[in-house]
């Protein structure tokens, strides 16, 4: 949660109902202080020749993305992405809402040599509503 600009008050982890668990932070931005979520997105490999792939991606009480933090993401050659590739990722996610559709466009989001993953990484995304609702059932979220 402190990678998305702010220092980290507190932090709990909740197990929702359905036995899901997420992180809840009280984040301070200097002159406001917000709740952030933050979600570890794990997808088991698709091929022989890729690795499972594991993100963290941090949401505002808004549904808004306001950070995406590489665990394992790989691609050709099992290379970690580069620091470029994780830009290109944060671009086209951060700030937009989980309670719209996420989209995969290869020709846009596609990181070279790593277009498997990235889309996985916005299938975890599309689904992140689910967990956005389950947070607002479970009065987490106001």
């Amino acid at each position: 949660m402190e990678t998305s600009g702010g220092k980290v008050l507190q932090i709990k982890k909740i197990s929702l109902k359905d036995g899901d668990w997420v992180y809840a932070g009280k984040v301070d931005f200097g002159n406001v202080q917000k709740d952030l979520f933050s979600k570890l997105a794990s997808r088991r490999a698709v091929c022989d020749i890729c690795h499972d792939t594991y993100f963290l991606y941090t949401f505002d009480t808004e549904g808004k993305v306001v950070e995406i933090v590489p665990i394992q993401l790989t691609k050709n050659d099992n290379l970690n992405w580069t620091e470029e590739d994780i830009q290109k990722l944060r671009n086209r996610t951060v700030g937009k809402s989980i309670l719209q559709s996420f989209p995969f466009d290869p020709s846009v989001d596609s990181v070279s040599g790593a277009t498997i993953t990235s889309a996985l990484v916005f299938e975890a995304l599309d689904k992140a509503k689910e967990i956005y609702m389950r947070l607002k059932r479970e009065r987490y979220i106001p």
